[in-house]
C-alpha cells in the first residue's frame, strides 16, 4: 500500500486508471492526469460528492449494483480505456470491483485504487501474475456470471482484431480456459498456475498451449512453461499445470531441459538432438585421436 505522493510516483510511469472517488480526487488535485477514472459520487455508500478534479474528454456511465460487476459496466470501462483521449465513467451504484475489470482488460495500464484505512494499491496491469491474480478473483465471486461479463467483453475485442486481420469471417474456435488454482511464487519469481482446458484431451499440444496462454495473459511466450499437461481420466478434458516467470531466463536456470524440447516442433527437436549428436560423436572422435 502506497500513500498519496508514492502513489503519484508509481502512477507517472504509465497510463494511469483510477477507481474511485477518494483516490480519483486525491491524485488529481496533486496534479494527475489519468487516463480514465471511474467514479460512483459517493465514498462507502455515503452522501453525494462533488466530482474529483480530473480532467476528461469523454464521459460515459454504467449501473453497477453494489458487490456487482454487470457487462454494462465492464464495456463501459473497456470503450473508455479504449479511448486515445481522457474518460469518465460514471457508475450508478458502486464502482470498486472494477478496479479488478481494469485490470484483467489489460490496456497497458497501472490501476491504482483505494483501500479504506491502508492506502492506495497501485498494480501494473501489463504484469501477467496480476492479471492471473484478478482473473482468479473474477472467478471465485460466486462468479462464473461475473467473470463472463467480463471475459465476454475481452473476447469481443480479440474477436474483432481476429476478424480484421484475417479479411473475412469469424475467428477459429480456441480451447476453453478455466482457471482452477493460481499461486505466486516470490521465492522463484512465478506464478504457479493450474488449467482445466475441457474436451482439448489429444487435440493440444504444449505449443498450442504456450500461444494460447500468452494471448490470454498478454505474456512473452518465453515466460510460459507447462510443466505438466494430462487428460482427466473417464472425460475428453485436459489439465494442465503452467509456471509463468517474471523473468524467462529464471525458467531455464529452474526447470529440466526436457520441459523445453517437449515445446518444440518434432522437427526442431530432432534437428536440435540431432546436432548435439553429433557434437558429442565429434567430441569423441577428437578425444580418441589424442
Amino acid at each position: 500500500m502506497l500513500d498519496a505522493e508514492g502513489a503519484l510516483r508509481a502512477l507517472s510511469a504509465g497510463r494511469p486508471v483510477l477507481v474511485g472517488d477518494r483516490v480519483s480526487a486525491s491524485l488529481c488535485s496533486m496534479g494527475l492526469r489519468p487516463w480514465v477514472h471511474v467514479i460512483d459520487m459517493r465514498e462507502r455508500r455515503g452522501p453525494a460528492l462533488p466530482p474529483p478534479p480530473c480532467p476528461f474528454e469523454r464521459s460515459l456511465s454504467a449501473r453497477n449494483p453494489p458487490g456487482t460487476i454487470t457487462r454494462e459496466a465492464a464495456e463501459a470501462l473497456d470503450e473508455a480505456m479504449s479511448l486515445d483521449s481522457p474518460a469518465r465513467v460514471i457508475i450508478d451504484g458502486e464502482e470498486d470491483l472494477l478496479a479488478l475489470v481494469a485490470i484483467y482488460l489489460d490496456r497497458g495500464s497501472i490501476v491504482a485504487y483505494g483501500q479504506p484505512g491502508a492506502g492506495i494499491a497501485v498494480v501494473d496491469s501489463s504484469d501477467p501474475g496480476a492479471r492471473a491474480l484478478a482473473e482468479r478473483a473474477l472467478l471465485s465471486m460466486g462468479g462464473a456470471r461475473r467473470a463472463r461479463n467480463v471475459l465476454k467483453v475481452r473476447g469481443r475485442g480479440q474477436a474483432v482484431a481476429q476478424g480484421s486481420e484475417r479479411g473475412a469471417g469469424p475467428p477459429a474456435a480456441q480451447p476453453e480456459l478455466r482457471l482452477l488454482s493460481s499461486r505466486e511464487n516470490k521465492l522463484l519469481g512465478r506464478m504457479e498456475m493450474e488449467y482445466l482446458l475441457p474436451g482439448a484431451s489429444g487435440r493440444l499440444s504444449r505449443a498450442d498451449l504456450v500461444s494460447l496462454l500468452a494471448e490470454r495473459l498478454s505474456a512473452s511466450r518465453e515466460a510460459i512453461v507447462p510443466v505438466e499437461m494430462r487428460p482427466v481420466t473417464g472425460t475428453n478434458d485436459l489439465l494442465a499445470v503452467v509456471y509463468v516467470y517474471r523473468d524467462p531466463a529464471d525458467a531455464r536456470r529452474q526447470l529440466p531441459e526436457h520441459l523445453f524440447l517437449r515445446m518444440m516442433s518434432k522437427e526442431e527437436r530432432a534437428r536440435i538432438l540431432e546436432e548435439r549428436r553429433k557434437a558429442k560423436a565429434a567430441q569423441r572422435a577428437k578425444a580418441g585421436g589424442r
